[in-house]
């Protein structure tokens, strides 16, 4: 799947890079990340933290209602567990993959697609205390570095090259390190976003 993400994404930048003409956007948003967790087969009851994404988007269209939306985006996630009085932030690189169709509606598109992300960072605060945290798929560490997902979302084409979107990206790694269907940790994040096409 991760070599799939890859291979899309080069060829995107490929076909990027030998037309100076395709559509170049700056998006930001808020996220709302929470995460589905498991532990010893039972769920752990969690609550969404308050992040942002921001980042880098084109789109390359095959015809009048289909296209392909590649993108760079930094995006916060995490998860906050009042139990354990424990707040988990990572930050991470993300490479989304979309495929966007346009509505009847003037204006209004439908997109969908798969995601990797890459671990940059991140940090657990327990009861005030903040440490880093450790990436890999040893047992000591915090966290698996990769994430791969899907997104689906719907925006909206404004005058003036803007737009908005919304979106909730479903994590389909397990990121704990050596988990199983009993030990688990998936992010989900719902975000929203406005953008600017610097050329359309």
């Amino acid at each position: 799947m991760k070599k799939i993400i890859l291979a899309l994404f080069c060829a995107s930048t490929i076909s990027l890079t030998s037309n100076a003409q395709l559509p170049i956007a700056l998006v930001a948003g808020v996220n709302m990340a929470n995460a589905t967790q498991k532990m010893a087969g039972s769920s752990i009851s969690s609550s969404s933290i308050t992040g942002f994404h921001i980042g880098l988007m084109t789109e390359l269209s095959f015809g009048e209602k289909l296209s392909l939306m590649p993108g760079l985006i930094y995006s916060i996630k995490g998860s906050k567990v009042s139990d354990f009085n424990v707040t988990a932030k990572i930050n991470y690189l993300e490479i989304p993959i979309n495929v966007a169709y346009k509505l009847p509606v003037n204006g209004l598109f439908v997109y969908a697609g798969p995601y990797l992300g890459y671990a940059l960072s991140g940090t657990t605060e327990v009861s005030g205390s903040s440490t880093s945290m450790t990436f890999g798929n040893d047992s000591s560490n915090n966290a698996k570095k990769m994430d791969v997902g899907l997104n689906i979302g719907v925006g909206y084409n404004l005058p003036m090259h803007l737009f908005v979107r919304a979106q909730y990206g479903m994590g389909l790694s397990n990121l704990q390190p050596k988990g199983d269907a009993d030990n688990m940790i998936k992010n989900k994040v719902f975000g929203i976003s406005v953008g600017y096409y610097f050329r359309r």
